[in-house]
């Protein structure tokens, strides 16, 4: 049993899974957007060794960069930059007015650090955007990598038309949204396109 360190933190909000130290064992990865305010912490805890233990005891901790930010309410994980080890990508919604925020962690040799210090950072296009809102992972190009897609479901924050921005890996660096690989945008006002994503073969031809 793993247990958060404070109330209202929302400990286990969102999880996901993969081997960010390259040890042939599953760790797991806790997101808890309501900490400090709602600054927002993600914590790893490494396969083969957990026992029963508070958050305070976790591997690897990760926290948002300001107050608001929301960092850990969408995480996801993939081989971005395709060395062979799994990386962590952590959603921050919240960031600069809900503009938003996407970091990048790449595995292997992670260490408890602000979020500021990823090894990527995604940001939103404009205030209220809210990018970050959803995250999933996928070989959307068929290079055998792993890439990155983006939900910003407030985009256009008058009409809330919204967006995905797809990011392909081993392409990744620090930049805003603008400079996607992909950018699809929803039909209408108030679609809030990008809400929600989930990626996968859907159509049967190989390629997610």
């Amino acid at each position: 049993t793993l247990t958060g360190v404070a109330v209202e933190d929302s400990f286990g909000f969102t999880l996901t899974t993969g081997d960010f130290n390259a040890d042939g064992t599953d760790d797991l990865a806790v997101g808890v957007y309501w900490y400090n305010s709602f600054q927002g912490r993600t914590y790893l805890f490494y396969g083969g060794s957990m026992v029963n233990e508070s958050a305070s005891g976790a591997d690897v901790t990760l926290t948002g960069e300001a107050t608001s930010n929301e960092f850990g309410s969408t995480l996801t994980t993939g081989d971005f930059n395709h060395d062979g080890t799994d990386d962590l990508a952590v959603g921050a919604p919240g960031y600069n007015s809900s503009q938003g925020r996407t970091y990048l962690f790449y595995g292997g040799s992670l260490t408890s650090k602000n979020a500021l210090a990823a090894d990527v950072v995604l940001t939103g296009e404009a205030v209220w955007d809210q990018f970050s809102v959803s995250l999933t992972t996928g070989d959307f190009n068929a290079d055998g990598t792993d890439d990155l897609a983006v939900g910003a479901q407030g985009y256009s924050s008058v009409s809330f038309t919204g967006r995905v921005y797809l990011f392909y890996g081993n392409q990744l660096y620090t930049t805003d949204a603008e400079n996607a690989n992909v950018i699809i945008t929803g039909e209408n006002p108030e679609n809030s396109f990008g809400g929600e994503l989930v990626a996968g073969d859907l159509s049967g031809n190989g390629v997610d």
